[in-house]
């Protein structure tokens, strides 16, 4: 193939991926659950520097919807909760003494993935709909222009290497389809499955309640029966 040919499949290949990274990363900051990489564009800003979350703290997992973070100075907490609330809004955040037996000493900072409930289950979807969408407009586009390149690229090329050329640039744009399709997929699952854990819990909280009232209206009705009971020895 000729050279330009060839360089206009590794431009296909460089901004197509660039493109299908974008929304990998998009995808990483609508959370569900606690992933590490949702905190790599977090950056707390120190005088005149500004460093990495990991940089001056480390990172932990305490349960699958919680970070937990042990800051090397004390001094940097208010610091470092204004760069993440700045980056993840939604998460939920709070202190606490690293030792409960100790709370003078030093604190950990809590993050919680908020729950998934209706309203987040479709504010999510939508986000995660708009992402895709951009995606695969920016792919289009991106398959036409070259297109068009390619073709006064291949101008007086012999057919078989104007096919092999042509087909394997819609080879390329077909496998980036195929990963922005996989990467949707699987955070739409991924946001079902965390609105689905939250029926769960919810539909056993209710039921929980309910059978804490039913127990309460029966012990009110035995006490009832108990003060209204005829006493033996007055007949």
């Amino acid at each position: 193939m000729r050279i330009n040919i060839i360089q206009l499949l590794d431009q296909c290949e460089k901004r197509m991926g660039g493109y299908v990274a974008l929304e990998h990363y998009r995808y990483l900051n609508i959370c569900t659950k606690a992933e590490p990489a949702s905190l790599v564009a977090v950056e707390i800003a120190i005088g005149d520097s500004v460093l990495k979350l990991e940089d001056v703290c480390d990172v932990t997992i305490s349960a699958p919807d919680r970070f937990e973070l042990f800051p090397d100075n004390m001094g940097l907490i208010p610091q470092i909760t204004l760069a993440i609330q700045k980056e993840h809004p939604e998460f939920d955040i709070d202190t606490q003494p690293v030792d409960e037996n100790d709370p003078d000493g030093d604190r950990k900072i809590l993050l919680v993935m908020p729950v998934v409930n209706k309203d987040r289950y479709d504010a999510c979807m939508q986000l995660i709909d708009a992402f895709h969408t951009d995606c695969r407009t920016h792919l289009d586009k991106e398959y036409a222009s070259l297109q068009k390149k390619m073709l006064a690229e291949l101008q007086g090329t012999p057919p078989s290497i104007a096919d092999e050329a042509t087909q394997e640039l819609k080879r390329k744009y077909e496998w980036h389809l195929d990963l922005s399709r996989q990467a949707t997929e699987e955070k739409q699952k991924e946001v079902e499955d965390a609105y689905q854990r939250y029926l769960t819990e919810a539909a056993a909280q209710e039921q929980f309640r309910e059978e804490q009232d039913a127990a309460r209206g029966d012990d009110a009705g035995t006490f009832l029966q108990m003060e209204t009971a005829p006493d033996d020895h007055n007949e």
